[in-house]
């Protein structure tokens, strides 16, 4: 990695996501996210296991936030009130 502002850029020697957009019906979208990465070679095991965990933790939120966004978003269009 050559430059980036994660938290863990210490630990990651190679990080890259990949994002597949599939329109399936009824106007919705499905999202697919593609994480390759690599610990740093001093600790190759023990920090791509520790990146394993934190990043499944980042993407469950990320996943979690992107559906909200999309049901509040579909709640405007419609007219409804979004609680």
């Amino acid at each position: 990695m050559k430059e980036s502002d994660v938290w863990c850029k210490n630990w990651v020697s190679f990080l890259q996501d990949s994002f597949i957009l599939e329109p399936i019906e009824n106007n919705k979208t499905k999202v697919t996210r593609i994480t390759v990465f690599h610990g740093v070679k001093i600790i190759p095991i023990l920090s791509t296991v520790a990146l394993w965990f934190s990043l499944k933790q980042a993407h469950k939120y990320a996943s979690k936030n992107w559906r909200r966004l999309a049901t509040c978003e579909k709640s405007q269009r419609t007219g409804q009130a979004y609680a």
